[in-house]
């Protein structure tokens, strides 16, 4: 197989964008499992632990480096302007990995899944997940500027438009 890697986030991220067939795989459902456990705990990717290790101590330190829950990634996203700037291209790249598989599965940034979760409910209930749909339900109804979105919603995703 073409993804083998020691680094479980490389692995994930060319299974989910780079061999699409991944999505008709009986695998599918452990892979995204994974990918979600990976954009929660940074820890998780050597690579990403190591060439982003300065930036989130320098901009992500009150984000809590042990915590589980996405908010160290959240913080790199948002600071991807910044990470341009001070020329950390290495995790400025790993980061961008990460905005990429967000818009394949919307299970894999969980900050923005928290936020929009009632939306999600409000406008896609029908929408089978996989393949980027719940995100692209989700941003066409933002982009519709649909009637009942949260502020919160809407906000995360103007967060990610920015991006």
């Amino acid at each position: 197989m073409a993804c083998v890697s020691p680094d479980l986030f490389l692995k994930l991220f060319c299974l989910a964008i780079i061999v699409p067939w991944i999505a008709a795989d009986a695998g599918r459902v452990r892979v995204l499992k994974d990918v979600k456990m990976a954009a929660e705990d940074y820890h998780l990717s050597a690579r990403l632990k190591q060439v982003c290790q300065n930036e989130v101590m320098e901009l992500c330190i009150d984000k809590g480096g042990d915590r589980h829950d996405g908010s160290v990634l959240n913080c790199l996203k948002q600071n991807l302007k910044r990470l341009n700037e001070v020329k950390s291209q290495l995790c400025l790249e790993e980061v961008i990995k990460m905005v990429v598989l967000a818009k394949v599965d919307i299970h894999t940034d969980p900050q923005l899944f928290k936020t929009c979760i009632r939306d999600l409910r409000l406008f896609c209930s029908l929408v089978a997940p996989g393949d980027g749909r719940l995100f692209t339900c989700l941003h066409s109804a933002y982009t519709r500027s649909a009637k009942g979105m949260s502020p919160q919603c809407k906000a995360a995703m103007e967060a990610r438009e920015a991006m």
